[in-house]
């Protein structure tokens, strides 16, 4: 089966290389149309069971499947859109996901999580011997809060995947793409006087990714911001780090397909060096079905089947920002669900709605001031559906989807012969056809610079939690204020649980609001700029992780969880637990670590 969102490309490849330009530029579709012959496209493939590494090569011979990585069942690769269609007919193929964009998770501290109780011991942990590895924007690997004492650099590696590789650089195997630079050649540069001409990556000027960095593993020797050196300690200040930036477009922070790639990398890098190693994704999309199945999750999943391998994910920032809707249908009525499309909005919009594979739901969509479309019933996929007003829609209606059974309608709104998406408030028409189920349907709404917001009775702050943070393995982290207004409350902006499967989510909650930490292009004594978001509270836990690592190197991320879970505080702001918006409650390194066998 094809993921609705590839069969929306190769629709719109029908209509010339100048569709697939223009959507490559919007940022929002991982896409290939420079300097190859036939488009490509960066997807996520499931083999079928039964089926391995002799299919994976025989796809790639015949279907020009360029395979990057490999976890479990899920491959990340790039193919021509031209050949999707070949792919998906392939018996040893199961299903076939586009690889989405990912967005940061940040809202435009140590001693809260006692972990500076570990740090002076007994036992005196610091991180020693473990790898953080940092998927992200990147790093400023000038810091001094990212050196030893000794003034030599505690990164192991940088693979920037936007660099093409000059003289003397180099791609890191498999993957075949972007700049590898070693420990060797950061310390090179930190004693040349020209050091971005040897190690040319650099992170971007919000510097999302070396603040991260600095919260899990910055060891704050760098005297700033008014205060002495050691005043800003990451919680594992001895770890060492293994730094990949993913690809950055106009829209997005990396892509899905980039997220597996880079999280595999981290774990064969310390697999090669024999080292326990926790990753930290502060990134997340809200497309997907919301309940652990989407292949980056499975993905994800596979790779942290082997002990000393941990990753923790920010749960994102979506609880008051209009994503989601819920309600539902009984059979032979209707639930008409409004969303508010900003001015200027001239990308596609994409909306995903997902109820059970027992029922039926048909959808007629209304633009502002304008009348209802045909009704488009379950089942009937890549439609095209030309809207009043000069707007159009591509709608893919699945049954049973191949990846839980469910049912999927997905939307991708689009200006059509208009420069825009017409703004103002839309409405989207759900019949109930057939209801042997619950009628429960949910939507999630794609973020970007311009999209639409739900509005009314069905936007619900729940079910929030970004992908691949609803995978049913990782530790997702929730945030919270440790100073100010509202200091011991939930961020308001932390995204909420359940997942749609009614899991609860997230896993626990961390510091995440005005933390301070490490600033990109420091100098002087401007060395550290607070931000706030669940993308700072993720890191947190990632440098408990890496204590806990220390402590037992073979510890499994089933054991972390339990642990982190069973050892977490409760107070009178967390209320009882679990729950779906605290989780288990508030992190404590000290009593996790000292939980350990």
């Amino acid at each position: 089966m094809l993921d609705s969102r590839l069969k929306f490309l190769q629709s719109r490849a029908e209509d010339g290389p100048a569709e697939l330009v223009g959507l490559e530029a919007t940022g929002r579709f991982a896409l290939t149309t420079e300097g190859v012959r036939t488009p490509r496209v960066r997807v996520l493939v499931r083999m079928a069971e039964g089926h391995g590494a002799d299919d994976l090569a025989e796809l790639s011979q015949h279907m020009g499947l360029t395979v990057h990585i490999r976890a479990g069942d899920v491959v990340g690769g790039e193919i021509g859109i031209d050949r999707l269609t070949e792919l998906d007919e392939s018996e040893a193929v199961s299903y076939v996901e586009a690889s989405r964009p990912t967005l940061t998770e940040l809202d435009a501290a140590v001693p809260e999580t006692h972990a500076d109780k570990v740090h002076t011991g007994p036992p005196g942990l610091r991180g020693a011997g473990v790898i953080v590895g940092v998927v992200d924007s990147g790093i400023d690997w000038r810091h001094g809060c990212f050196r030893d004492p000794t003034g030599k650099t505690r990164i192991l590696r940088i693979w920037d995947q936007n660099l093409t590789p000059e003289a003397g650089e180099a791609s890191p195997a498999p993957f075949g793409h972007g700049v590898e630079y070693q420990r060797s050649a950061i310390d090179d540069a930190l004693s040349s006087p020209n050091p971005l001409g040897m190690v040319r990556h650099m992170d971007d000027s919000v510097g999302h990714g070396t603040h991260v960095a600095g919260i899990a593993a910055g060891d704050g020797s760098s005297a700033g911001n008014g205060q002495p050196e050691f005043t800003f300690v990451g919680v594992a200040p001895e770890a060492e780090l293994v730094v990949v930036a993913n690809r950055v477009t106009t829209e997005a922070l990396g892509d899905s397909m980039g997220t597996l790639e880079a999280v595999g990398y981290v774990f064969k890098v310390a697999e090669t060096l024999g080292r326990p190693a926790v990753v930290n994704i502060s990134q997340g999309d809200n497309l997907g079905p919301h309940d652990g199945s989407s292949l980056l999750e499975r993905g994800i999943d596979n790779l942290l089947d082997t002990p000393g391998r941990a990753l923790v994910k920010s749960a994102g920032n979506a609880a008051n920002a209009g994503v989601h809707a819920t309600g539902q249908v009984t059979e032979g009525d209707s639930d008409v669900v409004s969303f508010l499309v900003p001015v200027g909005d001239d990308t596609p919009d994409t909306l995903d709605i997902w109820y059970s594979g027992a029922d039926r739901i048909s959808l007629r969509i209304t633009p502002p001031n304008g009348t209802a479309s045909v009704e488009i019933d379950p089942g009937t996929t890549s439609t095209e559906v030309d809207l009043s007003g000069g707007n159009k829609a591509f709608v893919d209606s699945v049954v049973h989807h191949s990846l839980n059974g469910d049912n999927r309608i997905y939307v991708q709104l689009s200006p059509g012969s208009q420069t825009a998406i017409r703004p103002g408030t839309w409405s989207l028409t759900l019949i109930g056809q057939t209801v042997a189920d619950s009628g429960r349907w949910h939507a999630w709404m794609e973020r970007g610079r311009t999209v639409p917001q739900f509005i009314g009775a069905h936007r619900n702050d729940e079910t929030t939690i970004s992908v691949p943070g609803t995978s049913r393995k990782v530790v997702t982290a929730a945030s919270y204020i440790t100073k100010g207004a509202g200091q011991g409350n939930l961020s308001t902006f932390s995204s909420r649980g359940p997942t749609r499967d009614g899991r609860h989510a997230p896993t626990l909650a961390a510091p995440g609001q005005a933390i301070t930490s490490a600033l990109v292009g420091a100098a002087g004594s401007s060395q550290y700029q607070p931000m706030s978001g669940t993308s700072m509270a993720a890191p947190h836990l990632t440098g408990v992780c890496a204590l806990m690592f220390q402590s037992s190197p073979t510890l499994t991320q089933d054991d972390l969880v339990l642990l982190l879970t069973s050892s977490a505080r409760l107070d009178p702001f967390t209320g009882g637990a679990p729950g779906d918006d605290w989780g288990a409650g508030k992190v404590d390194a000290a009593a996790a670590v000292d939980a350990i066998p």
